[in-house]
């Protein structure tokens, strides 16, 4: 059986065995850290003298580019450089006329079918729109409505500037005209009054075109092609397209309950 002292003896051995194993692997993790920390200083020093260098180098080379001589030299180079391109434009320039006109002979044979297809293309749009007799009397008469009103709106006008005499600020004297959304003519007077004179020219003629342009389209109104329709129905449509109370696409239209008065028309043809 052992003795007592010896149990005490072999308790502290192995205490002072961990404290020391303790002791060493903190002196080991100390040493580690001690390393990293300084390897850690060293590898920033490095990154800052790499930084201070590519700084001193970027200022030499931009003050040398800054510098006469070297200026001189890339302004010499450069001029050297087209004097070699123009040389060269110059040798190639008869090769290059020659692949032109060569170029341009091939292609002739492929312009005059581009020019036959949109001759035939015109011819034949022509031929549908002039047989067409309800397009033929709507452009008449979209004829007649501009004339018309630039006849009405310039006797208007002379009568109102007779009407207020040639006095400083009377009240019968036009100061400015104006469209509104109905297409006609409207004077400003020197009042702040205004007067209705006639069917604009300018809208007449804005309405036509954009009954001839949707005559080409031919899209459809109230399930008919637009060169089907009567032509005051074709003169409703542009007018609300212009005025922007319709679309301009084609398909679901407007509907028949909501019609325009076109009596101003029927006015302009009887004039």
């Amino acid at each position: 059986m052992p003795s007592l002292s010896g149990l005490i003896g072999g308790v502290i051995g192995g205490a002072a065995g961990a404290y020391g194993e303790v002791a060493l692997s903190e002196l080991k993790n100390k040493q580690r850290i001690d390393i990293e920390k300084a390897l850690s200083e060293v590898m920033f020093e490095r990154d800052q003298r790499i930084k201070e260098a590519d700084l001193m180098r970027s200022r030499g080379e931009e003050e040398r580019k800054l510098s006469p001589e070297y200026i001189q030299r890339v302004g010499a180079a450069d001029l050297e450089k087209g004097k070699v391109s123009l040389k060269n434009r110059e040798q190639l320039a008869p090769e290059t006329g020659r692949v032109g006109a060569i170029e341009a002979t091939a292609a002739i044979p492929a312009k005059d079918i581009e020019a036959q297809g949109e001759t035939s293309r015109k011819m034949t749009q022509t031929k549908t729109m002039a047989g067409d007799k309800g397009f033929v009397k709507g452009v008449e008469t979209l004829d007649i409505a501009q004339k018309a009103g630039d006849i009405v709106a310039a006797r208007e006008k002379a009568k109102i500037r007779l009407e207020g005499g040639g006095g400083g600020g009377g009240v019968g004297k036009v100061r400015s005209t104006y469209t509104d959304d109905q297409g006609n003519k409207v004077a400003v007077m020197s009042d702040g009054s205004t007067k209705v004179l006639g069917r604009a020219a300018d809208f007449d003629k804005s309405v036509a075109g954009i009954v001839t342009k949707l005559s080409k389209e031919d899209p459809k109104y109230d399930g008919t092609a637009f060169s089907k329709l009567p032509i005051s129905r074709q003169r409703e449509i542009a007018t609300q397209i212009l005025t922007g109370q319709g679309s301009s696409t084609g398909g679901g239209g407007t509907g028949g309950g909501n019609k325009r008065d076109l009596s101003g028309l029927s006015k302009f043809e009887r004039q």
